[in-house]
């Protein structure tokens, strides 16, 4: 994550200083993010993880909030940037990973960028998720979703394993 999915995500990608990370499960984006100079605020939707991760960012420039995505308590266009790598698979459905790219765009302030990652499907994917539930995100769809989210400038960069996408919320 520290070494090439979060420096890969973030290539080309003009972040801004504050920024919001969807879905951080244990954290191991959020310590890159931080080295990198960025001010974080984390919304994790598990309790336990959330609060183990708050307790790891103690002293650093890090916020942990408990709560859904897809239903964020901040105001419109309060943050720089946005980023979320590899959970969107993670969410229920294609409508709810609509409705969080929908309000990462409202949250975002005009011109802001959002970048992420996520897995490809394959043998290895499916089998390291073998009892969990997974929505793949089909990185050929994902132009059309951010679009209809409020994002234009939309980029992907497909690889064997991963894409990495970026998007800049519409002015």
């Amino acid at each position: 994550m520290r070494h090439y999915l979060v420096p890969w995500a973030l290539t080309d990608a003009p972040m801004g200083r504050n920024i919001l990370e969807i879905g951080p499960g244990t954290g191991a984006a959020t310590q890159a993010l931080v080295e990198h100079g960025f001010r974080v605020t984390c919304v994790e939707v598990n309790a336990s993880l959330a609060r183990a991760l708050a307790r790891r960012m103690v002293g650093k420039n890090v916020s942990v909030l408990t709560g859904d995505a897809s239903a964020l308590c901040f105001r419109n266009a309060t943050f720089d940037g946005a980023v979320c790598f590899d959970m969107l698979h993670h969410l229920s459905s294609p409508e709810r990973q609509n409705s969080v790219l929908g309000e990462v765009a409202r949250v975002l302030r005009p011109g802001g960028v959002i970048a992420g990652t996520d897995s490809v499907s394959g043998l290895l994917f499916r089998a390291l998720h073998l009892f969990d539930r997974t929505t793949i995100v089909d990185p050929r769809q994902l132009p059309q979703r951010l679009s209809t989210a409020g994002f234009s400038a939309i980029e992907i960069d497909v690889h064997p394993a991963a894409f990495r996408f970026t998007a800049r919320r519409v002015a």
